[in-house]
């Protein structure tokens, strides 16, 4: 389920954009649109920064992937 929070501002803006997302990186506190995002410990990301400049805008983009691990319960045989 894809999640997005929009928003504008000044280049002041943008930087104290980043700088918040990083902090509650760190803390485990980022929400986007109310659900927390949570990485998984311990395991490898894919993470990419990307530069688009055309004739009509210019676009910055960061991205991060990884594998969702599934909770797997354990079989066991109760005696």
């Amino acid at each position: 389920m894809k999640k997005t929070e929009k928003f504008t501002g000044s280049l002041k803006d943008f930087d104290g954009f980043l700088a918040t997302v990083a902090q509650k990186l760190r803390s485990h506190s980022l929400l986007i649109e109310g659900e927390p995002v949570v990485f998984p410990q311990g395991e490898e990301l894919e993470f990419s920064i990307k530069f688009d400049d055309n004739e009509e805008k210019t676009q910055l983009s960061i991205k991060c992937k990884f594998d969702k691990k599934e909770d797997v319960e354990e079989d066991v045989d109760e005696e």
